[in-house]
């Protein structure tokens, strides 16, 4: 809990009614000062209550470049995880948090703002796994109304004011405006929410009825009719619903449906489908047969598969080559040895000129790679850090600059078919 009002007042109602509890504070050092008072004040009210209290003290940024997330989401992750760590290693039936029904109309907004599908439309669900949500009823002005009837102190978060965060724009410009249209929107939204919960439960329903009629799993790779598909009026809508895990867009779902060809191949970053005469084929990505290699201190030649890696040291730098299969780099900031491997999911580094870490994967999408060609990409990496995304991107990490006194050169050819033995 944070020592704002809303998890306050969730504290205060498990008390009341007697549940055994434990308090989970997480400090994303953002704030200063203000997190550490914070973190204080929640455990204040615990060694008061003699309730047991939970901390961890994060250091958010680095996370959140280490995941190449925003700080917010990396601030979200950090968060779920130590709760699960904490409800597993204690053995807490649950994890409560005091989202309530303002946060999930946010949520809704947001997603429409963005585009969603009808889970999208829900809101925030009350109950996910072990993750219980009990203040989902209750509007935000009805639990400061509480707290303060009640004598419950909080913590106000001075970043709530602002409107640096999407949630804070929609708190403070677009909410009030829909509220003048209707004054009783919370209460609607709740009413609202309700049947599109219901709606998400009847297409979960029908979904599995599809599964269960209409796709089939052979080895790894799963089948869905296509006629069946067709048969009912929005067939995009139902394929982007089964296949979506597999990280297919709604996009493509659309031009599967629209194409006629057979033969036809859309790639996601894991999996590629396949038209076929009677069903669409959904499949892992094979990984190529490149092994990783280690090149080591001193060696000047590698291969990998049917590409071969030269490795050069120049203790002159007169140019530095602007051709994509060469790249030049520091050479006392690269230890060796240097490990050649093929580029996987989660991969992220700073690529040259950038000042934050950005994922392959979205490196690989804004140079337009097609996705056959995305399975080909390897990448040089260095101690866990990597130097260069072979044919398209040196790290700024690694980069040349005028201290530079020595540089490695790397430089990628395809072998002769020929004469590869």
């Amino acid at each position: 809990m944070s020592g704002g009002v809303d998890s306050m007042v969730m504290l205060d109602l498990f008390v009341k009614a007697g549940f055994p509890v434990g308090v989970v504070h997480c400090n994303f050092q953002l704030r200063g000062s203000d997190s550490l008072e914070d973190e204080e004040f929640v455990r204040q009210r615990c060694k008061k209550t003699n309730i047991p209290f939970f901390t961890e003290r994060f250091d958010t940024v680095e996370s959140a470049g280490h995941y190449g997330l925003s700080i917010q989401l990396a601030a979200r992750k950090l968060r779920y995880d130590f709760f699960e760590t904490i409800r597993a290693r204690y053995a807490y039936d649950c994890i409560a948090t005091a989202h309530n029904l303002n946060d999930s109309l946010e949520t809704v907004l947001l997603n429409l703002s963005k585009g969603t599908g009808l889970k999208g439309l829900a809101g925030i669900p009350g109950k996910n796994g072990f993750v219980i949500r009990p203040l989902q009823f209750a509007s935000r002005d009805e639990i400061v109304r509480y707290a303060q009837e009640q004598g419950i102190g909080w913590r106000e978060d001075a970043s709530n004011a602002q409107d640096d965060y999407q949630r804070n724009f929609l708190r403070h410009h677009v909410i009030p405006r829909l509220k003048e249209l209707n004054p009783n929107l919370e209460q609607t939204f709740e009413k609202t929410r309700e049947r599109i919960s219901g709606a998400v439960d009847m297409t979960m329903a029908f979904l599995q009825n599809f599964r269960n009629s209409s796709v089939s799993q052979r080895g790894d790779a799963l089948y869905i009719n296509i006629n069946d598909l067709h048969q009912h009026s929005s067939p995009q809508v139902i394929l982007w619903e089964l296949i979506k895990e597999f990280g297919f867009n709604y996009d493509q779902c659309r031009d599967v449906i629209g194409t006629t060809h057979s033969g036809k191949r859309f790639y996601s970053s894991t999996h590629s489908l396949i038209v076929d005469r009677e069903a669409l084929i959904i499949s892992p990505v094979k990984d190529s047969a490149l092994p990783e290699i280690l090149i080591e201190a001193g060696q000047l030649l590698a291969t990998n598969g049917d590409v071969s890696l030269s490795i050069e040291i120049k203790s002159n730098i007169i140019s530095i080559d602007k051709l994509p299969t060469v790249a030049q780099v520091d050479a006392s900031l690269v230890s060796f040895p240097l490990r050649w491997r093929k580029w996987k999911a989660g991969d992220i580094f700073r690529p040259l000129g950038m000042n934050n870490h950005k994922k392959i994967s979205d490196l690989l999408i804004d140079l337009k790679v097609p996705a056959p060609e995305k399975e080909k990409v390897t990448v040089i990496e260095s101690a866990g850090k990597i130097v260069w995304v072979v044919g398209h991107r040196v790290s700024d990490e690694f980069k040349i600059t005028t201290s530079t006194t020595a540089s490695l050169r790397l430089k990628v050819q395809k072998l002769d078919p020929e004469k590869i033995s």
